[in-house]
């Protein structure tokens, strides 16, 4: 009996535990993300500021005193939520810093850790363009095919292969424009231009693995902006980017042409040879005429990466055109493009095969 109680009272113990932790851990999360706003400043013009919080309770606080120094000054900590709504920053050798809440992001507290009077100019807004996955699920439905932002959050760019750009400052002032076709060369992956009423933008994506400072998330592209305006010099912005795979890919389609030969439907007991794409599960698969294939599919920018396995190797009457389509789908890098409705896939630069979106 007294064992029995004393495992009662174990199990109420551990409930209560495991609900207090999850209470803290949700309230946790409505914390989690990157604030920024412009603050008064009492020796310079302003204070650019911007602050990210970690789910493991770390920080990153950027500081630029504007009209005293082009020095971004960044600190490093650990962060803690009361129970009464306050987020405090535990810094080492600046002492704490308190935060609250508000719809639309943070309030900075007074060293008291009471609202200011002057509470709207103390204000944070949430940085909606940081690299989660509720952002990127938002880009991906947008049709956004490329996205990237400064190495200090200082500014997001989204680009779809429509020739459209999305530009946003930390202000969140919106540039809509269209840019010129991209041209491509040794040193850059892409480079392309546009202007919105007097700001020329010159834009330069590359191939360099390197990690966000701030996010700490690791990205397989380079960029650089440099704007120009009649007024001011040319100013460069860096940062950070990816390819988001291409929706246009994800579905099943039709083979009607290998190595410039036009197939038939009725030639095939199945009709044409099929195959269906799946970027989010980076899967493909299909059925060639007598044999079915599987394997594993990546894109980016507009190539895809394939390595497929025949699941059976069966010989049929096809067995040639198989064997073609089998070779070109084989560990492969492949160049692709629309033309209308067909999928279009290129190897060394030479059309290599067609596909319609299937019947």
């Amino acid at each position: 009996m007294r064992n029995f109680i004393w495992l009662f009272i174990y199990e109420l113990l551990f409930i209560n535990i495991s609900q207090s932790q999850n209470i803290q851990n949700g309230a946790l999360e409505k914390w989690i993300g990157t604030y920024s706003g412009t603050l008064p400043c009492s020796d310079c013009k302003e204070m650019q500021y911007i602050i990210s919080l970690n789910a493991d309770r770390s920080f990153v606080e950027e500081i630029k005193f504007v009209g005293k120094s082009d020095k971004i000054e960044t600190s490093k900590g650990k962060f803690s939520v009361s129970g009464n709504g306050i987020m405090n920053l535990v810094r080492t050798n600046e002492g704490q810093k308190f935060f609250r809440r508000h719809p639309e992001g943070l309030h900075m507290l007074d060293e008291n850790a009471k609202l200011r009077t002057d509470k709207s100019i103390y204000s944070l807004k949430e940085v909606k363009y940081i690299s989660n996955k509720r952002s990127i699920s938002e880009k991906y439905l947008n049709g956004t095919d490329f996205y990237a932002f400064g190495d200090s959050l200082q500014w997001m760019l989204d680009w779809n292969f429509s020739e459209k750009i999305r530009f946003i400052n930390r202000k969140n002032d919106t540039i809509n424009a269209l840019i010129s076709k991209p041209d491509t060369s040794i040193n850059f992956v892409f480079q392309f231009k546009a202007k919105v009423d007097s700001i020329d933008l010159n834009i330069f994506i590359r191939k360099d693995s390197s990690r966000n400072e701030v996010s700490g998330e690791r990205f397989n592209y380079r960029i650089t902006i440099e704007t120009k305006t009649p007024n001011n010099p040319k100013t460069t912005l860096k940062g950070v980017g990816r390819f988001l795979p291409d929706q246009r890919l994800n579905q099943k389609w039709e083979i009607v042409s290998v190595k410039g030969k036009d197939l038939k439907g009725k030639d095939f007991s199945t009709g044409f040879p099929t195959l269906t794409l799946n970027t989010a599960s980076n899967n493909i698969n299909g059925f060639l005429s007598c044999n079915s294939i599987s394997g594993v599919l990546g894109s980016e920018a507009n190539s895809i990466f394939i390595h497929a396995e025949l699941i059976n190797n069966s010989k049929c009457d096809n067995s040639k055109t198989e064997n073609d389509i089998f070779k070109i789908l084989q560990s492969k890098e492949l160049a692709y493009s629309f033309s209308g409705n067909i999928l279009q896939l290129y190897e060394f630069k030479k059309l290599v095969m067609e596909l319609q979106s299937a019947r």
